[in-house]
């Protein structure tokens, strides 16, 4: 053998030390787990505690970060994941088997060595985390991408731009260009359009890169510096953890000062604003830029603004021009009225508010109107409204006038209960007018809420109201018709509106109250009602005294308010209901929520005309039988009331009922029959036979599959959970579905349960299902038809989200060969999964044509099993998908899969597609194999990271395919290495500057933002 090695001509001696080396390594290893078995387990305990310690640390600096808006670094919610499963892997269990074995209880050498082998494995894997833990430090987290507010922040729809609007941006743009003047303050009388003017200002300072970041937050009369902190700091997408006012301005200017070049307006100031106080680091940070608003010149004065801007009326001209506009050019350029209207131009001074309120009212009037307009302009203004010119009260005045009828006047008189600037809801108004019954012909809530609705639309039309583009369904008063507004409720309807001025104690000039009917203390911080209060409230119908946090009512507070029909108690923390509570029989609607101490709501009994009961976050433990004498109630908000316990046969009595609130509250219903337990059948709610709206959560599944006689024909709005509790230790935590759900009428979610068979009335709901929500759940093969009740495809479903359903393999199901043809999801319009791990398909077998095809929005992660999302055959029948975002899915190659035999010709249609987002897609290599993928008009925006099988762009994006391109955002490297079919593509798209290249994943989450703002932008 030596002859040969050295006949090969290498040297035998390294060749015994390797050997040696190795059979030492193969020996001493597993002896040493052997031998060292305990003192490995021994370590490896120590290790864990050590990890242990460094995990509590390190999730308490996430609870932080978290509080302040912050996300997680992905390394970061990574080593959580790992240390869990570490944590799971080494259990308890099998420490305390090593303990035995240890100690002599388990005397097997095999065992050992597994025991001390395993250990040591464990131990490098320990090692390896801290050592991982100490690469990232305490920095867990990355500050978030602020919100876009000021780019999609609505303009007024008659914004103009006229001359003194123009002189006056050119020198807020002068000034600000100028680094000597870091403060502007912009003046002028109310009414003149200064708050439009900013808001314009700061779009076009935003847009042109003047600053990176414009922030503009309200500030009001009566300036709340929480408020004003709390809105700057959203904008920058920030969240304070703190409540002490110092501390929270220290935080804010350290968040403020991390801009590089930031503009802060502050909107509607009416006395000099510590700017340090609120925490603007103005004089601190040079590139801190700050413009105040307001209509006194003393109060730029008073905060040494170091240039004062004027935004003056309009002139007659421009004032002509925008009167024109709003009342009709045919109108005002009749020969009838020509002359009038100049006229009522003239009244008007060239203020935009009134120009635009008075050319409402007019619209489409008689001359006779017209010149009757112009006597009533000539009054004169009550010299008590601080601040208001003649000619603006007399045009806002004159449009008051001028609505139909006293019930829409009196609902524009009822916003001016709220606070200045407040976003008013139709939820928010309703019960005052339902209250003191304005709409005297409505029957039902839901006619009540349908005539409320048309009067806001009506006062919005008129000007007198302002629309809130963001939240659907609200309003806004503009400070200066707000003031009109209370004038008026106090001289012609006995309003008291002492609303957001600090009151610490009730108000002293008692003898004004004794002819109040209305009265509205909102957000003030009155600690004490006056013990008696009958003498001067004998004719008050409406009191509310809502979001004084702190107030007590003594026992005798309510005696003799004989006429009392609205009481709004919310947000008091009344620690207890006084006993004469007992007294208010004429009480039609009651508002309380959040109270601190045990509430008897048997008080309650003698309201026999009450219609609306609101008991919001009550802490309620158990909802007396007396409520159910309340047999007019149409309206009950038992909502967050965690622990509540609901017997049998109270809410059976409320026959009336009309909408419902059992959200995140009562939710062990039981089953007509169980006669064992005392607590409400699910079948008490569904003998509710006048329910339009309904909120309610089941944890007993067994209802699911049980005949209960539902009598809900009238239900058009619900929203109702399934959900298994005791999965959740607390129940504050439990589940809830993304809060987009709430743009639909009617939903259903599933959550932690095994799917049983459904019965019919299950199956009936889920036919008018808008929103349907399914997480962590089992027993699903399917959506359809394992969901659907009488063979309807689901065709009232708008939006499906699935998440972590693990036996579900389709989401439609056509058993192969079957002759009977289903339309399934017409209407649906957005779609999501998510870590679905078993699907295989989306949809199998046929359909008819036309299911899915109002699919606008396709959204695919973690779904590993998926190999292509549609067939072929789908590829013209989705005319109105806008967007298509897939993620994370290891095992797709393609959208869009071409079966054996199908037209070779085939064409990939997608004529309203705007944005396609591939990201972290190992085997995915074309949206299509063999089609040509061109012809995207409206196309925008492509996304695609990770896709490393990926050779070329997945769709043309030459300028002839996609004329409205407005970015791509790629890996550098990846872009390089694409197939062309033109090189002029490539440099098309170079030359436009349109691609944008990203490293790491952090600037891709930042360039989906940017495409979601403007997806929902134009949408």
């Amino acid at each position: 053998m030596a002859a040969v090695v050295t006949a090969l001509g290498v040297s035998v001696g390294p060749i015994t030390e390797v050997v040696k080396a190795v059979v030492v390594s193969l020996i001493l290893r597993p002896l040493g787990y052997l031998v060292h078995h305990k003192r490995n387990v021994d370590e490896l305990r120590e290790k864990m505690v050590t990890l242990e310690h460094q995990k509590t640390s390190v999730q308490r600096l996430m609870d932080v970060a978290r509080d302040r808006g912050q996300d997680i670094k992905e390394e970061v919610s990574s080593w959580i994941s790992k240390v869990n499963a570490t944590k799971e892997a080494i259990t308890v269990r099998a420490l305390d088997v090593a303990d035995q074995q240890n100690n002599g209880c388990l005397l097997d050498c095999r065992a050992r060595y597994s025991v001390g082998k395993g250990a040591k494995i464990k131990i490098d894997e320990v090692n390896d985390l801290l050592r991982e833990r100490d690469q990232f430090g305490d920095t867990v987290s990355i500050p978030p991408t602020a919100p876009r507010v000021i780019e999609f922040m609505p303009l007024m729809p008659n914004f103009q731009v006229f001359e003194p609007t123009n002189l006056a941006m050119n020198q807020i743009r002068e000034a600000l260009e100028d680094k000597k003047f870091n403060l502007v303050g912009v003046y002028g009388m109310g009414g003149v359009g200064k708050t439009t003017l900013m808001k314009a200002m700061a779009k076009q300072l935003n847009n042109k890169g003047v600053f990176d970041r414009v922030v503009m937050v309200t500030v009001s009369q009566n300036p709340i510096l929480k408020n004003i902190q709390n809105g700057i700091a959203e904008n920058l997408g920030y969240k304070f953890s703190e409540e002490d006012e110092s501390v929270r301005a220290s935080r804010l200017s350290e968040r403020i000062k991390q801009e590089a070049r930031i503009l802060i307006i502050l909107d509607d100031v009416w006395e000099e604003l510590p700017l340090r106080e609120v925490g603007i680091p103005f004089g601190d940070k040079d590139d801190c830029s700050v413009i105040i608003t307001t209509r006194l010149l003393d109060v730029c004065g008073d905060m040494n603004a170091q240039c004062n801007v004027e935004v003056k009326d309009l002139p007659e001209a421009d004032a002509f021009r925008l009167f024109r506009m709003i009342a009709g050019e045919e109108c005002v350029d009749s020969s009838k009225r020509y002359d009038v209207a100049k006229e009522v131009v003239k009244e008007c001074g060239g203020l935009p508010v009134a120009i635009v309120t008075v050319g409402k009212a007019l619209r489409n009037k008689d001359r006779t109107v017209w010149v009757d307009a112009i006597t009533q302009l000539k009054e004169v203004i009550p010299s008590r409204i601080p601040g208001m010119l003649p000619r603006v009260f007399s045009s806002i005045k004159y449009s008051y006038d001028r609505l139909q009828n006293l019930e829409t006047q009196l609902c524009f008189l009822f916003c001016c209960l709220f606070p200045e600037d407040f976003i008013i809801s139709e939820d928010d108004l309703l019960p005052y007018v339902l209250g003191e019954n304005i709409f005297e012909a409505t029957e039902t809530m839901k006619k009540a809420r349908n005539r409320l609705h048309t009067v806001l639309e009506t006062l919005k039309w008129s000007c007198l109201l302002l629309n809130v583009d963001e939240k659907q369904g609200c309003v806004r008063m503009h400070d200066v018709v707000r003031d009109v507004a209370i004038w008026i409720a106090k001289e012609d309807h006995g309003f008291i509106v002492e609303v957001g001025k600090g009151l610490k104690e009730w108000p002293d000039n008692m003898k004004n109250l004794q002819k109040c009917k209305r009265l509205s203390l909102m957000h003030n911080k009155i600690s004490k009602l006056p013990e008696q209060m009958s003498s001067y409230f004998q004719l008050m119908t409406t009191l509310s005294l809502r979001h004084n946090p702190k107030i007590e009512i003594p026992s005798e507070s309510f005696e003799g308010m004989i006429s009392l029909k609205v009481l709004d108690l919310q947000y008091t923390n009344i620690p207890s209901i006084p006993p004469s509570f007992s007294k208010l029989t004429e009480l039609r609607v009651l508002r309380l929520a959040i109270m601190r101490g045990k509430i008897d709501l048997s008080l309650l009994g003698n309201m026999k005309k009450l219609e609306m009961l609101h008991l919001s976050h009550c802490y309620l433990r158990t909802l007396p039988q007396e409520i159910g004498g309340l047999t007019n109630l149409k309206y009950l908000d038992l909502s967050r009331n965690y622990s509540l316990i609901i017997p049998r046969k109270v809410l059976s009595r409320l026959s009336r009922l009309e909408e419902i609130d059992l959200s995140e509250c009562f939710n062990e219903w039981e089953i007509e029959g169980s006669e064992e337990s005392s607590k409400a059948c699910l079948s008490e709610v569904a003998s509710l036979s006048d329910l339009t709206k309904l909120n309610l959560e089941v944890s007993n599944i067994k209802c699911l599959s049980s005949a209960i006689p539902i009598r809900w024909e009238n239900l058009t709005q619900f929203w109702i959970m399934f959900q298994r509790f005791e999965f959740i230790v607390d129940l504050t935590s439990a589940m809830m579905p993304p809060r987009r759900w709430d743009r639909y009428s009617a939903g259903m979610c599933f959550s932690r349960l095994t799917f049983p068979e459904l019965f019919n009335w299950a199956k009936g709901l889920l036919g008018r299902t808008e929103y349907l929500y399914f997480t962590h759940c089992r027993g699903l093969k399917n959506i359809y038809p394992g969901l659907s009740g009488g063979g309807n495809g689901l065709n009232k479903l708008q939006s499906l989200e699935i998440e972590a359903c693990e036996d579900l393999e389709h989401i439609l199901f056509a058993e192969e060969g079957s002759t009977v043809h289903t339309l399934a999801f017409n209407r649906l319009e957005e779609f999501t999964l998510v870590n679905i791990q078993n699907l295989r398909k989306i949809y199998h077998g046929r359909f008819l044509k036309g299911s899915l095809e109002n699919l606008r929005i396709l959204s695919i992660d973690r779904c590993h099993n998926l190999k292509h999302i549609f067939e072929m055959s789908m590829a013209q029948g989705l005319p109105q998908l806008e967007e298509i975002r897939i993620s994370t899915c290891d095992g797709l190659e393609e959208i869009f899969m071409k079966n054996e035999g199908e037209d070779k010709e085939g064409k990939v249609v997608l004529p309203r597609l705007r944005v396609l987002q591939l990201k972290s897609l190992p085997n995915f290599s074309t949206v299509c194999q063999v089609v040509s993928l061109r012809d995207f008009p409206v196309f925008e925006s492509l996304f695609i990271y990770k896709c490393p099988n990926l050779k070329r762009l997945p769709i043309s994006l030459s300028r002839e395919s996609t004329p409205r391109l407005r970015e791509i955002f790629v890996e550098e490297t990846w872009f390089n290495q694409l197939e062309w079919d033109k090189r002029s593509d490539k440099l098309h798209l170079q030359e436009l500057d349109k691609v944008k290249f990203v490293k790491t994943v952090w600037e891709y989450m930042d360039a989906e933002e940017v495409c979601d703002g403007h997806v929902n932008q134009e949408i």
